[in-house]
């Protein structure tokens, strides 16, 4: 059949947590409801993750980036970038810079590719 990341890819392989309550994460964000926020997929090369326009740069946040980086510590942030690219990549050091790590020091970064 037809394998999209050859095979290497976990998603949708969870049981689905019916009694988990995803409602509201905005609101319970700026309540510091959570004690750790981990955005999963950072990656520039996949806009599908992105819901809104953060800077100058068209839809490059994932949703409730700005909650996030105005309320939390960085110490309790986590940004994943799990793509091929790695920080020899032009566009992926851009897009580190500008989502704080780097220059603003938002979070951690765990990059699957550190470089190529």
């Amino acid at each position: 059949g037809n394998l999209w990341g050859q095979g290497y890819t976990l998603g949708f392989k969870l049981p689905r947590r019916p009694h988990l309550n995803r409602k509201n994460i905005s609101q319970r964000i700026r309540q510091n409801e959570f004690d750790l926020i981990v955005f999963a997929r950072m990656s520039p090369y996949e806009p599908c993750n992105f819901w809104y326009d953060y800077g100058s740069a068209g839809n490059t946040a994932p949703q409730f980036f700005e909650d996030v980086y105005s309320r939390f510590p960085r110490q309790r942030v986590a940004l994943l970038y799990g793509d091929d690219s790695g920080l020899d990549d032009a566009v992926i050091r851009s897009h580190v810079a500008r989502m704080g790590s780097l220059h603003r020091g938002l979070g951690f970064i765990f990059m699957r590719e550190s470089l190529p």
